[in-house]
């Protein structure tokens, strides 16, 4: 039963982590005027991708709350983008 306390402390402190980056990647577009973020080549890497590392991280730790963390970031980024995104594909061409 303590696990599974653990897993809902890490999925609330997921859920807050994916909730400061969202804001503060929104205000700073705004302070900028363009949008930011993380490319790679043509792909955009999401932050969801953090709460994907965290919970593959969890099976290499032993760790119950990366599991959380990992569940809260993907969670959270999914109800605000209504879709499940990793990485975006920005446009056809390669390089």
């Amino acid at each position: 039963m303590h696990w599974v306390l653990v897993i809902i402390i890490g999925f609330v402190i997921g859920y807050l982590i994916d909730f400061t980056i969202a804001t503060a990647y929104r205000k700073l577009s705004k302070l900028k005027e363009s949008s930011i973020h993380l490319n790679i080549r043509n792909l955009r890497v999401h932050h969801s991708c953090i709460g994907f590392f965290c919970f593959i991280l969890s099976f290499f730790i032993y760790t119950f709350i990366f599991i959380g963390v990992g569940l809260g970031i993907i969670v959270g980024h999914t109800i605000r983008e209504k879709s499940l995104l990793f990485i975006e594909l920005k446009s056809k061409r390669f390089f």
